[in-house]
Formats: C-alpha cells, sequence, structure tokens
C-alpha cells in the first residue's frame, strides 16, 4: 500500500470503529418485563 491509502485508512478507521460500536450498542438484546404470579393448585372459591 502506498502512503496515501495508509493515511486514508488512519483517517477513516475510527469512523468505522464508532459506526460498528454505535450499532452494536443500539442493537444489543433488551431485557423483557415479565410480570410474576403465584400459581396454587385447588378451587378459586368459583362453584
Amino acid at each position: 500500500m502506498t502512503q496515501a491509502s495508509w493515511r486514508r485508512l488512519w483517517f477513516w478507521l475510527p469512523a468505522f470503529i464508532a459506526l460498528a460500536g454505535a450499532l452494536t450498542w443500539l442493537f444489543r438484546p433488551q431485557p423483557v418485563a415479565v410480570d410474576l404470579a403465584t400459581v396454587a393448585r385447588g378451587r378459586c372459591g368459583s362453584a
């Protein structure tokens, strides 16, 4: 590679790294809210 190619690479490399980091952060798995309830066997009080 020529010197101009290396300079161009070093110029754009931080932007590509920042873009990759931003996309990784934006598309990371999000926690899912879950409701917890007590389950019991037997009659519920209704006939």
